[in-house]
């Protein structure tokens, strides 16, 4: 006597220990990624004070697959440039300003505005010193100061909040997500 549907329930089974587990394992991962990169996020925007914008073009997250199974967050090391945290940037028409710059409520003391040489606008600032280049009556006076680009480093904030908050989110969320997505599947086979 053979029994009616069999082979079919044969092939659930199958479907449910391979395939599906591993599927709702990588959802259930980059769901929780999204919700720890959305967290580094704003612990870093917060913690140095600059828009959120701003960093979430600097954090990255690769995506789990059903082979690999593992995610990658990055927070990468580049700082903030601080022209774009300064609403109208206009540069300064070659003059040389005695007064600093404030940006975000911190003044940087040497700091100025000018168009760099690839025609785009930057805030610089002088490190260095001016003086005479040579000895004698012959020395020309040159302009030995070094100019800088000024950027916001958010590299230790982002190594600082990053491990504890992806921690702190996969204790919590993921067991409820995998659950969640599991039970899902189970519900459509």
């Amino acid at each position: 006597m053979k029994l009616k549907g069999v082979s079919e329930f044969q092939r659930k089974l199958r479907r449910i220990g391979g395939g599906e587990m591993r599927r709702a394992a990588s959802s259930a991962l980059n769901k929780t990624g999204a919700l720890a990169r959305t967290r580094i996020i704003k612990g870093v925007a917060s913690a140095e004070k600059v828009p959120v914008g701003q960093v979430r073009k600097r954090v990255y997250l690769a995506r789990s697959t059903v082979k690999t199974l593992k995610i990658v967050q990055i927070g990468y090391a580049r700082p903030i440039s601080l022209v774009t945290l300064i609403r109208n940037p206009s540069p300064d028409q070659g003059q040389r300003r005695k007064r600093s710059l404030k940006v975000n409520k911190k003044v940087y003391p040497n700091a100025f505005v000018r168009t760099g040489k690839n025609g785009k606008t930057h805030v610089f600032e002088r490190n260095g010193k001016k003086g005479r280049q040579g000895k004698g009556r012959w020395a020309k006076y040159k302009n030995l100061e070094k100019l800088d680009k000024v950027g916001i480093e958010i590299q230790p904030t982002v190594e600082k909040v990053l491990p504890k908050v992806q921690i702190r989110v996969y204790n919590s969320d993921f067991r409820r997500l995998f659950a969640h997505e599991y039970n899902f599947r189970l519900s459509k086979l």
